[in-house]
């Protein structure tokens, strides 16, 4: 799902399949009476009694919405999220769900550090999609404790208010 719906910016051909195979007809339903009279008249006999101005002005209507695909598939993710929303099992998942929707919040995904020590490493990394996607955190084992000491959630809620900046104690006993 696109980050704006609080994926990770990962996108599905499925997702956007119709919404791309509509926008391509709209468009090419447009175009072809125009280079085709034959066509167009051959259409406007399949539509009964109207004519092919009229055929015209409603493929010209389709094709005038700016960014026909990009609003169709976002009908598919908004719907996608409500279904979520309607879902979440509790009143922190909703929360979650919401936030993680916010105009900056997936903004991390998308940002290239112009500094190392800014980058990731792969188990920030992996934390944070985690988190963002609402999965249970892998702790244990090496990665249970918080350096504050106290023992980590599943859901890694402990990480985001703990004072210590939500650094993690590597014990690799």
């Amino acid at each position: 799902m696109p980050v704006k719906y609080g994926g990770l910016g990962l996108t599905s051909v499925k997702d956007v399949a119709s919404a791309a195979y509509l926008a391509s007809w709209a468009h090419s339903a447009a175009t072809l009476p125009k280079r085709f009279q034959l066509f167009g008249s051959h259409l406007n006999d399949s539509l009964g009694h109207g004519n092919v101005s009229q055929v015209r002005e409603l493929c010209d209507l389709l094709v005038n919405h700016t960014k026909l695909q990009h609003r169709l598939s976002a009908q598919v993710f908004s719907s996608r999220v409500e279904m979520c929303l309607q879902t979440a099992g509790d009143a922190k998942d909703k929360a979650r769900l919401r936030s993680v929707q916010g105009k900056v919040t997936g903004s991390w995904l998308e940002a290239v550090p112009s500094l190392e020590k800014l980058a990731f490493n792969h188990i920030e990394f992996d934390l944070a999609a985690l988190l963002r996607m609402g999965c249970p955190m892998p702790f244990g084992g090496w990665l249970s404790y918080c350096e504050c000491g106290k023992v980590l959630d599943k859901d890694g809620y402990h990480l985001l208010s703990c004072k210590h900046g939500g650094g993690l104690l590597h014990d690799f006993n």
